[in-house]
């Protein structure tokens, strides 16, 4: 079994400005894999 993320993509607006913090982001985990994303 896995878990499989395609094409995932986050932003976020202040007051000056878009943020894209993810673009476009694809990844697949394992079973039993260990992840931890920071950002």
């Amino acid at each position: 079994m896995s878990l499989i993320v395609e094409n995932v993509s986050k932003s976020f607006a202040t007051k000056r400005q878009q943020i894209h913090t993810l673009d476009n982001v694809s990844a697949e985990f394992k079973q039993g894999e260990f992840v931890c994303i920071l950002g």
